[in-house]
């Protein structure tokens, strides 16, 4: 990966520019990115997201490299190989242990889950969770859902009230006010600590670091974005069919506030950040609640 910066100094951290104008295959299963573009010399480190096109190739180069530096010897497959895992799970004994990685706890997880928006990380939870709580591996998936409604349930939620098919939250359905009551339920559970912890801070960092800078909220909203929308190939523009804003903030006043913002289908001129946009609006209403409330 290339990143170069393309300013010595610079205006406020709202005016970041990154862009990735190549992405591209080798032909030997390896990725070639390009990152450019532009920070001020006193900008806070930023995280972006790079959705891995494969995440078996990524995991097969990764260990390589990892065991090269360790003077091991590697026998390299096409990069389109199919691996037989049956084949090689007998040789997955103690003896042959080389090396282990134990995997940060869930609660560092939900960290980089919440503050970069990272939907991979989400969607894996329902699968996660079925088979390894419900230990079903024939559809984990569905496991896990059943285990979500159980828990809602007891809970004291009426889970017919949310629609859910995924763990990104493609194709969901939840009102401000069931939200507004599942964020009280989590204020008071031992772990919120690490839910709020794990929130992006409104024009400071995650998926809120460009979001309202100046604001006199800047700095002490804490908010998960969501974001879901398609092409709208007849005007050749993008479309939003929901961007949400959710989460926690102690207002000017001294209030301990749990807010739900959601701004739904709508569109605007092909050459706006229609994202972006609607990130800005969700967010000076949030500013709002911090002022008024």
């Amino acid at each position: 990966v290339t990143f170069t910066n393309g300013a010595s100094t610079g205006p406020a951290r709202s005016a970041n520019t990154i862009a990735m104008p190549a992405d591209v295959d080798d032909g030997a299963g390896n990725r070639r990115v390009a990152i450019s573009g532009s920070m001020p010399l006193d900008s806070h480190p930023i995280v972006y997201a790079y959705a891995v096109p494969s995440a078996r190739r990524f995991a097969e180069v990764a260990l390589t490299q990892a065991l090269t530096e360790s003077g091991v010897s590697v026998a390299h497959s096409a990069s389109g190989a199919l691996v037989d895992v049956k084949t090689f799970s007998a040789l997955y004994v103690a003896g042959n242990i080389i090396a282990t990685h134990t995997s940060p706890p869930l609660a560092q997880d939900v960290k980089v889950t919440l503050k970069v928006s990272d939907n991979l990380h989400a969607a894996m939870m329902p699968y996660l969770w079925g088979a390894l709580l419900a230990h079903d591996t024939t559809d984990p998936q569905a496991a896990g859902f059943r285990l979500e409604h159980g828990f809602l349930t007891q809970a004291g939620f009426d889970a017919s009230r949310f629609v859910q098919n995924d763990g990104e939250g493609a194709n969901a359905f939840f009102a401000p006010a069931q939200i507004v009551r599942f964020l009280a339920y989590v204020r008071g559970r031992p772990y919120y600590p690490y839910i709020y912890r794990g929130l992006p801070v409104m024009g400071v960092d995650g998926t809120l670091f460009n979001i309202q800078n100046h604001a006199a909220g800047a700095g002490k909203i804490h908010a998960k974005t969501g974001t879901n929308g398609t092409s709208d190939m007849l005007n050749s523009r993008f479309f939003l069919t929901g961007k949400g804003l959710v989460g926690y903030m102690t207002s000017r006043s001294g209030r301990h506030i749990a807010f739900c913002l959601y701004v739904n289908n709508f569109s605007a001129p092909a050459n706006q950040d229609l994202t972006r946009t609607a990130g800005q609006i969700l967010g000076e209403m949030a500013n709002d609640g911090y002022l008024d409330l």
